[in-house]
């Protein structure tokens, strides 16, 4: 009897965890005149409860080589995630993370610009640019009025 309420509870936690949901998709960039392959993207999105979460891009040359890899955290913000930017033609990694409504700690390490720990002040709502898309859903009913 003990062992079947242990499960009967267990069993009901797991219906009631919200569920994530990976979504996967991918995009090249051409040259509109030629159609020549400049690079691919490669999205991988994790949802919850219909809320983006998290974002993890790979940028890959037409040879295969990884560009540049950008990550974001919706989790704190969903106009103002926190994310970090790897370049690797140039070895620099660029970090945002929102330090409050109003500012960002920008960090560059590497390259040829190492920046490390810069403020910088944003108008609220604060806003980076994975963030865009969520503002514009959240306020799509007044823009389209």
């Amino acid at each position: 009897m003990r062992l079947t309420l242990i499960f009967v509870l267990f069993f009901a936690i797991l219906v009631e965890a919200p569920r994530a949901e990976t979504r996967s998709f991918s995009g090249r960039a051409v040259v509109a005149a030629t159609g020549a392959h400049l690079y691919t993207e490669y999205h991988r999105q994790t949802w919850r409860d219909g809320r983006l979460q998290k974002v993890f891009i790979r940028y890959v040359a037409p040879d295969g080589s990884v560009l540049a890899e950008r990550s974001a955290d919706f989790s704190r913000n969903p106009l103002a995630p926190d994310f970090t930017y790897k370049n690797n033609q140039d070895g620099s990694t660029t970090k945002v993370r929102a330090s409050n409504a109003s500012s960002f700690r920008v960090t560059v390490t590497g390259g040829e610009n190492p920046v490390s720990g810069g403020v910088q002040a944003a108008p609220a709502p604060a806003l980076t640019g994975l963030g865009l898309d969520n503002l514009v859903s959240e306020r799509w009913q007044n823009l389209s009025a």
